[in-house]
């Protein structure tokens, strides 16, 4: 028997329509996103040195705003008025650090920040540690009478916080005594 509309029938016409929609639904080469199997180097390498990056540049920024500090107004982590330095220092130091970290792509996530803060805040209170190991670097970088004056004035390993320095080693040194058995 044969069909009223001809060769296109209810069955050739779902048949059509079931092959339009087939066709419609495998994306065409224009829209297959790109897929990469190698992580992206950038995002890697950030993550990996976010933390030893930020640390090392807030030890640089203590150094750079003493240095400056000390050649425009000729005090730099001593002076007459310590509580004043140490708070215009750390001040200068976090921002100064905080303006370098944005300017690497590094992020700025919350651990970042603290990791920068608390090696400003080790720097500022410690600096003097490095001085007393490398007095003639620093008085290359300051000068030699300033790091005489913070060798006379501070004690090593100590803490230096307010213009007063805190000794943290509790005595010498000592080589322990080795006992041996059956001897």
């Amino acid at each position: 028997m044969s069909s009223p509309m001809g060769d296109t029938g209810p069955a050739k016409t779902f048949e059509n329509r079931v092959n339009r929609v087939a066709d419609a639904r495998v994306p065409s080469e224009a829209y297959k996103s790109e897929v990469s199997v190698l992580p992206d180097w950038k995002r890697e390498l950030a993550s990996k040195s976010g933390i030893p990056v930020s640390i090392v540049l807030g030890l640089l920024a203590v150094l750079a705003v003493r240095l400056v500090l000390y050649h425009y107004t000729g005090t730099a982590m001593l002076s007459d008025e310590p509580d004043l330095t140490m708070a215009k220092e750390t001040g200068a130091a976090l921002i100064l650090a905080a303006t370098l970290f944005l300017i690497f792509p590094f992020g700025g996530g919350l651990k970042y920040k603290l990791a920068q803060a608390i090696a400003v805040v080790v720097a500022i209170t410690g600096m003097h540690n490095l001085v007393h190991s490398a007095p003639g670097v620093f008085s290359l970088i300051f000068s030699p009478e300033w790091t005489a004056e913070v060798v006379e004035t501070t004690k090593p390993a100590s803490v230096l916080f307010r213009g007063e320095t805190t000794v943290l080693s509790a005595g010498e040194k000592t080589i322990p005594t080795v006992r041996r058995l059956g001897g």
